[in-house]
């Protein structure tokens, strides 16, 4: 069995840079709750009211007990509500991609359509939003 040892600029206290490979390593209770978190922040909730209600129902799919029907439902309202947005451009776009990745398994893209949901509607750097992820992370992995 493999141990593994903080690095030493986690035992001086110093931050570590947010590692966005880490999110397909994630069980996919902890990747969705990191979506949902992720979606909050690009506020999916007041953008748009499909997206609202998609992300609602993927909320409700964690449980307690997990249900996967829920689940279906918020990626196939995400899907619609994408395909209709799609045209329009924008970040919108890239939000409602972003709850569509939060509703299927782990997978990178997360991130990226986070990120450029951030830089587009946002305007900050590669840096503050670096920042945002590992809060997020922090978040969700403390519970």
């Amino acid at each position: 069995m493999l141990i593994r040892y903080p690095s030493w600029r986690i035992r001086l206290g110093m931050p570590m840079a947010f590692d966005p490979y880490c999110i397909e390593r994630l069980p996919v209770e902890r990747y969705r709750r990191f979506g949902i978190a992720c979606c909050y922040r690009l506020g999916c909730d007041r953008k748009d009211k499909r997206l609202a209600k998609a992300l609602k129902k993927l909320e409700q799919s964690l449980g307690p007990p997990p249900n996967e029907k829920l689940r279906r439902d918020a990626y196939n309202a995400a899907k619609s509500t994408y395909l209709a947005v799609y045209a329009s451009g924008g970040v919108i776009v890239d939000i409602a991609c972003t709850l569509l990745c939060a509703c299927s398994g782990p997978q990178v893209n997360l991130i990226g359509n986070f990120e450029s949901a951030l830089e587009k509607g946002e305007l900050l750097s590669r840096d503050d939003i670096r920042k945002i992820e590992s809060e997020l992370f922090l978040t969700v992995e403390g519970g």
